[in-house]
């Protein structure tokens, strides 16, 4: 359920950045989510929907872009997924460590309707 605000505030700022760009309509909204950020792809979107109805991002769509965790060694410096029941590099068999990979969550662009075109920003 935390997709709710988290939804809210991704909605405020796609709708400011959007209203700098002068769009009619928001068409699409592509995150990066990585998967230890513990946010479902079907909810953000069900969130979306709801709170975006009235607004120019009505009927946008979230595309998500997914992240997997990678571990680093502490021997040779790989960065690696981790194996289950394991913290093993593959290159070396050194000890992995935890790093931020995986853990993302940004808007990486949205795509609007501005003036009859279709833009990327």
């Amino acid at each position: 359920m935390h997709e709710a605000s988290v939804t809210e505030a991704l909605l405020r700022l796609v709708l400011d950045k959007a209203a700098s760009l002068g769009a009619q309509k928001i068409i699409k909204v592509f995150l990066v989510v990585g998967d230890l950020a513990g946010y479902v792809g079907e909810s953000l979107q069900f969130y979306f929907d709801r709170y975006s109805k009235g607004t120019v991002a009505e009927g946008a769509q979230i595309a998500i872009t997914r992240v997997e965790p990678r571990m680093r060694c502490t021997s040779c410096g790989e960065l690696f997924a981790r194996a289950r029941f394991s913290f093993s590099c593959p290159s070396c068999g050194g000890e992995g460590e935890a790093t931020k990979i995986g853990t993302e969550f940004y808007i990486a662009s949205i795509e609007i309707e501005s003036e009859g075109e279709i833009l990327h920003e």
